[in-house]
C-alpha cells in the first residue's frame, strides 16, 4: 500500500489540489473580495528593472535540452537585463486585463498564490542580499 501511495503521490497531489469551480464556496471566484493584487513592503528599497526581452530568442525545447546545474559560482556580474529576463519568465505579466493580470506561470483561476524571492550574490547595480 505504502510503494502504491509513493509511486501515486504526485498524482494525489494534483488530483486532490486542481481548481475546481464546483468545490468552491459559492461555485465562482469573488473577485469583489479578493486581497490585494500585490503584497507591499514599504521598508525595503525598490530596484527598477529594465524592460525584459519577450520575443525572439533560443526555443524553449532547445534551452531545456542544454540545461544544466552547476555549483561552481561565476565571478562575472550577471547583467540586470538577465535578471529582468529570469524574473519575467518566472512572474511576468503576459497580459492585462480590466481584472486581471495573467502571468508567465500557470494558475487555476488567475490567483497565483506564488511569491519569488531573490538571494542576490552578483548581479550589477544591486547589492548582495535577499
Amino acid at each position: 500500500m505504502i510503494e502504491n501511495l509513493e509511486e501515486r503521490i504526485g498524482d494525489l497531489f494534483q488530483e486532490k489540489t486542481k481548481y475546481q469551480r464546483k468545490r468552491m464556496k459559492g461555485g465562482f471566484l469573488d473577485r469583489a473580495s479578493k486581497p490585494k493584487l500585490y503584497k507591499e513592503y514599504p521598508e525595503c528599497e525598490f530596484i527598477s528593472l529594465p524592460e525584459p526581452k519577450q520575443r525572439g530568442g533560443e526555443g524553449l525545447w532547445g534551452l531545456i535540452k542544454k540545461r544544466r546545474s552547476f555549483r561552481d559560482f561565476s565571478i562575472y556580474q550577471m547583467p540586470l537585463i538577465h535578471l529582468s529576463q529570469l524574473l519575467w519568465a518566472t512572474q511576468g505579466i503576459t497580459l492585462r486585463t480590466e481584472m486581471i493580470e495573467f502571468r508567465a506561470s500557470p494558475s487555476a483561476g488567475a490567483l497565483y498564490p506564488i511569491e519569488t524571492y531573490l538571494v542576490v550574490n552578483n548581479v550589477e547595480d544591486i547589492e548582495r542580499g535577499i
